[in-house]
């Protein structure tokens, strides 16, 4: 999903697509795929007045059942892994607030004073996707819950820490 304030033709338009980078034998695997995927990509907000190409939010790894098993927000040429719900009374807090986000999105998107805000580059309708999408992220199947938090430790072990 994204949307283009820049872009006249685009402002207030949220787009969204999915694509299918492959299938992997292992979540390690789909890990390391889905993050070069995004490094190669480079995806950015672009608009040359007639097209507009969207920039990835967020990626997601489903197994056979397209159950959700692990949500990467992108983050330019990387990504930030969100943590699976611990236990199902997290889970059930999680999507309270992604409840409650929802309604408070719906209230925002229809407010006038949001043309103002995104003028001033501060689109509370657009925090709020944002932290929906995150949310959502967390509430993987419980059946991947244990692993995918093994692999994203692992994961982020690996990683060269920056400065």
């Amino acid at each position: 999903m994204a949307s283009n304030a820049d872009c006249q033709e685009t402002r207030s338009v949220r787009f969204s697509l999915a694509i299918e980078i492959g299938q992997f034998g292992s979540l390690d695997e789909a890990i390391q795929q889905s993050v070069a995927y995004v490094r190669e990509q480079r995806f950015e907000q672009q608009c040359d007045g007639e097209q507009f190409v969207a920039m990835a939010l967020h990626v997601d790894v489903r197994d056979e059942q397209e159950a959700l098993v692990l949500r990467g927000i992108v983050l330019g040429q990387g990504m930030d892994w969100c943590m699976p719900a611990r236990t199902r009374k997290e889970a059930r807090s999680i999507s309270m607030q992604i409840e409650q986000l929802s309604e408070e999105y719906v209230r925002q998107d229809f407010l006038v004073e949001r043309v103002t805000a995104q003028r001033l580059g501060s689109d509370p309708a657009e925090r709020i996707t944002e932290r929906l999408a995150y949310l959502e992220g967390s509430l993987v199947s419980p059946a991947w819950r244990d692993s995918v938090t093994r692999a994203l430790r692992q994961h982020l072990r690996q990683q060269p820490i920056r400065s």
